[in-house]
């Protein structure tokens, strides 16, 4: 008892270090979540009242009762002599003796609702605006989890979560968009309640329309569900990534078998090998037909159990609707005229090749590692790295002098980290959106994105080795045809300006300013984004700093790393990357004095 009086103090200051906005706001939301259960009323940690006064009787009571070896499991993963170990852990645990009469686990229900159960909540620290519209089930009980039938259930979910998620994506990257992000997923709420969670992230002050554009994509699934064109995507990307697993199943990490085996233990759910998984996939995919998955999704959306969480950060001046607010929205989009989704799907290649003209491989020689190293007509350097330790990846690198040292100094706000992160994320190639271009990757496993740091820039990607050629072709677009496209670049400028000014008051953001004023000494290329920052930023901007870095390749060096034919591989180089614009100098960077001070 004596040493457990002694944890008071340390317990207690974990609880003051964890609670964040995020950890507060997150304890304010559980009477709404868990509503009529003791779960309403009991986080994990508890109450500083309660941690200051609590006696040791009752730790030693509570772990006497649940831990004990009918309740414990130990998981060993490893290149380990099996006998060796059992007969250890026998030793170790064998000695541990068995409640004569073990208290049954309890399982805490979570009592239904007719009516919405309704949460607005504040905090001065809070980042964000953010809406979240949750409807509770039934959970699957643990002696099905490991069923064919459920199994195939939960493809049904991953189906319509993606194409929702699709949908939104592409709402949050227009112009002046009701949201700035948008999410469904499903997951328990505790082991009595299953859920599925509608969320989108909106402007300050406008979480009614947030919600009412979220609500009216949910509307639009009821009514109209999906079409054949996404259905076939989804199907083909999800075949794709167990294609993919199965390629690499020699190749998972350990941590990868204890999750699998945890979750079998814990909640019943099957192990099963990457490889007949796929064969499992291959065997469900025929019968999984439109109309029965968009009657499947019509029945995840109920009347009944219903309940919205508005959260939003609390200062003078920033109004948030009332409860009966956002019942009305509810009640206004299921009456309102809504049209069926509708999209166009382009067959222009990314990269027209009949344009290009190809570069040649003028020197071969190897390199350190058992790499191969080309040199380029246009003075590009490529080192190949055939390997096998992942069988279905291939790891690519791009990088050059120059970066933030030879952008003049008017440009700079517009390429910062965060900006140029944000910008990015929500960004296609020439004439392909972020959208269109997600499309037309259907089935591909291939992805590339430029950087620009200090004193360098390029393009880093990875891809399936059957798509290297999809992403050679991403490497060109971002370099020859990047897109700069005003109303893709406000939405997503839309989406930082309206996180900026909560970051700036958080603590950690306070701390980091003053970092950088200190060891970069106010250097205009070492900046933080800020609200300030945020008035000197323009497309016009970043598109002159961006050709200004990738205008000259000569110099670039090239890493390709993976399970790649160096000879099928040759002439894609020769193809997309020999064709890159080059200067007759390499590109070099420039001192700027952009130093940490001594």
């Amino acid at each position: 008892p004596a040493e457990i009086d002694k944890e008071h103090g340390v317990i207690i200051e974990e609880l003051r270090t964890r609670r964040t906005a995020q950890w507060r706001m997150f304890e304010s939301s559980l009477p709404y979540l868990f509503k009529g259960s003791k779960y309403a009323e009991c986080n994990l940690i508890g109450t500083i009242e309660g941690l200051q006064s609590f006696p040791a009787s009752e730790l030693q009571d509570f772990y006497k009762t649940w831990y004990r070896p009918d309740h414990q499991a130990v998981i060993v993963v490893g290149d380990i002599d099996v006998d060796q170990v059992e007969s250890k852990l026998t030793a170790l645990f064998t000695d541990i003796p068995a409640p004569s009469t073990p208290s049954p686990k309890k399982v805490i229900p979570v009592p239904e609702n007719d009516d919405p159960i309704i949460g607005i909540i504040t905090d001065p620290e809070a980042q964000g605006t953010g809406v979240e519209f949750i409807i509770k089930s039934e959970p699957v009980p643990n002696n099905m989890r490991s069923l064919g039938m459920i199994y195939m259930v939960d493809m049904f979910k991953s189906f319509i979560a993606g194409m929702m998620n699709d949908r939104f994506q592409e709402i949050a990257q227009q112009p002046d968009a009701p949201f700035l992000g948008a999410n469904l997923s499903f997951s328990p709420i505790t082991t009595s309640a299953d859920a599925i969670y509608f969320s989108a992230q909106g402007r300050d002050g406008e979480s009614a329309r947030a919600f009412e554009a979220l609500m009216t994509e949910v509307e639009k699934m009821q009514r109209y569900g999906f079409t054949d064109a996404e259905l076939e995507r989804a199907k083909t990307n999800f075949l794709r990534r167990r294609e993919r697993a199965a390629e690499n199943v020699a190749d998972r990490m350990n941590s990868e078998f204890i999750s699998a085996i945890t979750n079998h233990y814990a909640y019943n759910e099957p192990i099963l090998d990457p490889l007949y998984e796929l064969e499992v996939v291959k065997g469900y995919l025929p019968f999984i037909q439109l109309d029965q998955l968009n009657q499947i999704a019509r029945q995840f959306i109920t009347k009944e159990n219903r309940i919205l969480l508005i959260s939003s950060p609390k200062r003078e001046g920033l109004q948030i609707p009332s409860d009966q607010a956002f019942l009305d929205i509810i009640k206004k989009v299921e009456g309102m005229e809504i049209q069926a989704y509708a999209e166009e799907v382009s067959d222009e290649p990314i990269v027209n090749t009949d344009a290009l003209v190809p570069g040649k491989i003028l020197d071969q020689k190897e390199g350190a590692y058992q790499s191969m190293v080309w040199t380029l007509s246009n003075g590009i350097k490529v080192v190949v790295k055939p390997t096998t330790h992942k069988k279905d990846e291939v790891l690519f690198s791009m990088q050059n002098h120059g970066g933030l040292s030879i952008i003049p100094e008017e440009l700079l706000p517009s390429v910062e980290n965060t900006v140029l992160s944000f910008w990015m994320q929500n960004n296609g190639v020439g004439n392909f959106s972020a959208t269109s271009l997600k499309r037309k990757l259907t089935g591909k496993i291939a992805s590339a994105g430029p950087f620009i740091r200090s004193y360098s820039q390029g393009i880093s990607g990875s891809a399936s080795p059957q798509d290297i050629q999809t992403l050679l072709e991403l490497v060109y677009a971002h370099i020859v045809t990047p897109r700069f496209v005003e109303s893709e670049y406000e939405a997503s400028m839309a989406q930082l300006k309206a996180i900026v000014p909560n970051i700036e008051k958080t603590p950690d953001y306070i701390f980091q300013k003053e970092i950088y004023k200190t060891i970069f000494n106010n250097n205009p290329r070492s900046q933080l984004v800020s609200s300030e920052l945020m008035q000197k930023i323009s497309l016009s901007d970043l598109e002159k700093a961006y050709r200004l870095c990738f205008a000259n390749n000569n110099g670039a060096v090239v890493t390709i790393v993976g399970n790649v034919d160096p000879e099928t591989l040759k002439p894609l180089v020769e193809l997309y990357l020999g064709s890159l614009p080059s200067a007759t100098q390499p590109s070099v960077w420039v001192k700027d004095d952009n130093r940490i001070r001594k």
